[in-house]
């Protein structure tokens, strides 16, 4: 794959489909996922909140969206989660 190319996006089947670490997002239309076996990485230094599946302190933010939400994920279990925007 060259350089700056990414793999097929599954919305806009452009290849813009990028590995961010703990999930993958299409630098086209913004879509964004993760496969099961894609682990959580590149979340900064510190343990995360305590995971509600699992109970280690391992639930991370691994995206924050447009408008605040933010997308958490476990490093032990791989629960996940969106949280709403704080106001």
């Amino acid at each position: 794959m060259a350089r700056g190319t990414g793999a097929i996006c599954p919305n806009c089947r452009q290849r813009k489909f990028h590995d961010r670490g703990s999930y993958r997002q299409c630098s086209g239309c913004g879509y964004v996922g993760w496969s099961w076996n894609q682990p959580v990485r590149d979340v900064g230094k510190g343990s995360g909140v305590k995971c509600p599946n699992c109970g280690n302190q391992t639930l991370h933010v691994i995206l924050e969206l447009k408008y605040g939400q933010q997308v958490r994920r476990c490093r032990v279990c791989d629960f996940s989660a969106i949280e709403p925007a704080t106001l």
